[in-house]
């Protein structure tokens, strides 16, 4: 870490964007497969229907400035996954395991915000101003998915109180807001 700028510490966050993103492309249709809650099936997917488009975005970013990403994973994605994929296992009902499954993916989708946030302020304080264009529309697309998720939570809740006992008085009475890239130039 000898003589590191800002502008290669920003590429370092970009990477670990990139390879994180790349664990979440990898685990997320498997989780997806898991829910049985059509919704949060409808979400994840979503998401996972998005992820090769970041990828590609990120990519870009590091071609950009001439450097490549580095090819292993993500440390601290690849342990959420391992974590929260752990406790799944040993969940007795489907509801329940669809409330961890979105516990897990609001935890990943957290991870993700935030360091797409951090890398985003760092470019608007490097004067970069297309990796910042890119940034912002890539963070816009994963607050929507956060946001998709938590407008399940309530019905997740219910159905997982009850174990599939009881009908649910809770209606979900719309689909989760679709989310794109659509800002993307």
């Amino acid at each position: 870490m000898k003589n590191r700028t800002a502008s290669d510490f920003f590429l370092d966050c970009v990477s670990e964007l990139h390879r994180a993103e790349a664990c979440l492309a990898d685990a997320l249709p498997d989780l997806a497969a898991r829910a049985s809650h059509p919704p949060l099936y409808g979400v994840i997917a979503a998401y996972v229907m998005r992820s090769p488009r970041q990828l590609e975005l990120f990519s870009s970013l590091l071609r950009r400035h001439g450097a490549g990403r580095r090819e292993c994973g993500s440390t601290v994605m690849e342990s959420l996954i391992t974590g929260g994929n752990a406790g799944l296992d040993r969940v007795r009902t489907p509801q329940t395991r669809d409330l961890l499954i979105a516990a897990h993916c609001s935890r990943m989708g957290r991870y993700g915000m935030a360091g797409c946030g951090f890398a985003l302020r760092l470019a608007r304080s490097l004067n970069l101003p297309r990796e910042s264009l890119v940034l912002d529309c890539i963070l816009a697309g994963k607050v929507a998915s956060s946001r998709s998720l938590e407008a399940l939570e309530p019905v997740l809740f219910e159905l997982a109180e009850q174990g599939g006992t009881r009908p649910v008085k809770t209606i979900f009475r719309q689909q989760p807001p679709s989310v794109g890239l659509g800002c993307i130039p």
